[in-house]
């Protein structure tokens, strides 16, 4: 890239691209090395894209799995026992309140 902006920053016209094709060929190529450089080469976040991909991927399967979104029967049956003893308790403060 840095090849393409000095040729056409160029102050002969002579030494510029001739026309918006040469221009697009050059940025093609120059696509096309870093492309290849970048699937040789590790890069120094590959570590963090491949866990976020991998958290996301938790993530998703954690929706998706019906297991996971099951209530067990014990926590239900502690819920209703909690929800169950505070309308008792709220039926006896109102009882007490009107006697």
């Amino acid at each position: 890239i840095d090849k393409v902006i000095l040729q056409l920053l160029a102050k002969s016209g002579d030494d510029r691209p001739f026309n918006a094709r040469q221009v697009q060929a050059m940025m093609m190529e120059a696509a096309r090395d870093y492309n290849s450089a970048a699937h040789t080469e590790s890069s120094p976040t590959d570590h963090v894209f491949q866990a976020g991909r991998n958290e996301l991927v938790r993530r998703i399967r954690a929706r998706v799995d019906p297991q996971l979104n099951q209530v067990s029967g014990k926590r239900l049956m502690i819920a209703i026992a909690v929800i169950a003893g505070i309308i008792i308790a709220l039926v006896a403060i109102s009882a007490q309140t009107n006697t």
